[in-house]
């Protein structure tokens, strides 16, 4: 029980942790193999480890934490960022985590931790021991990957839980990402939350302007579904929001 303590306040840690606390790498492993048989840890993939409340026979950290913590560069995103800002519709068993380094997929405690690739860091926010997407970022990478992770009508659901959003942040992501499509694809999407999202106009002139004269597909899994939309020149939904079970959020 020497090193409970620090292992609890940590709670999810690898080999090198409890080394640099033993001074000994031998040891630091003889340790952490006598917690796991005495139940005090539980091995969450190769070389990493969740420590268990001894009060309640639990794991201390939560699935986010143990997100973040499968390597250096990871981070929660898409519908698991929803998810830890409270915005959501259905919770699921899967957890996303984007990562600038990848890692092989695994399951533990009940969840799928799922790699998504990323090339970016931008607007990952340090919140209360997680790193996450900001709102902005979670909102256009779960559009650009609408057919992968949650799908329409669980996006729709979460966005419309939003209260608010920074257009200028949204605007800098979609920048970083440089496409033009993804520029239509958000801007299509969110006009239908104007008015609750307090965006201007001038977001949506940006979003047209950047979008040029390329032409695509909201989804390519549902183009049977999808309509030819001239304002946006792409291939979208006639009444998106009834994909939500409700109405336009700007009533009009």
């Amino acid at each position: 029980m020497k090193y409970y303590k620090e292992i609890a306040e940590k709670e999810v840690f690898n080999t090198d942790f409890v080394a640099g606390l033993t001074h000994k790498k031998s040891l630091a492993i003889a340790i952490i193999s006598n917690y796991r048989k005495k139940g005090y840890v539980r091995k969450v993939k190769h070389n990493l480890y969740a420590t268990v409340s001894l009060e309640n026979g639990g794991l201390i950290a939560s699935k986010f934490i143990i997100a973040c913590s499968i390597n250096e560069t990871a981070f929660v995103s898409h519908h698991s960022a929803f998810e830890y800002y409270g915005y959501y519709n259905q919770v699921y068993n899967t957890v996303h985590v984007s990562s600038l380094n990848r890692f092989i997929p695994f399951e533990f405690d009940g969840f799928e931790f799922q790699y998504v690739r990323s090339d970016t860091d931008d607007q990952v926010d340090f919140l209360r021991g997680v790193k996450v997407t900001s709102i902005e970022r979670t909102i256009v990478d779960s559009i650009d990957d609408i057919d992968d992770i949650a799908g329409i009508e669980e996006l729709l659901k979460c966005i419309g839980m939003v209260p608010e959003v920074d257009e200028t942040l949204v605007l800098d992501y979609l920048n970083r990402r440089s496409s033009k499509l993804l520029y239509k694809k958000t801007g299509y999407l969110l006009s239908h939350f104007q008015t609750v999202l307090r965006l201007s106009d001038r977001f949506f002139e940006t979003c047209l302007v950047k979008g040029q004269n390329v032409v695509g597909y909201f989804s390519q899994s549902d183009k049977e579904n999808l309509v030819y939309v001239h304002k946006w020149g792409l291939y979208a939904y006639a009444d998106l929001m009834s994909h939500a079970g409700g109405r336009d959020q700007n009533h009009v």
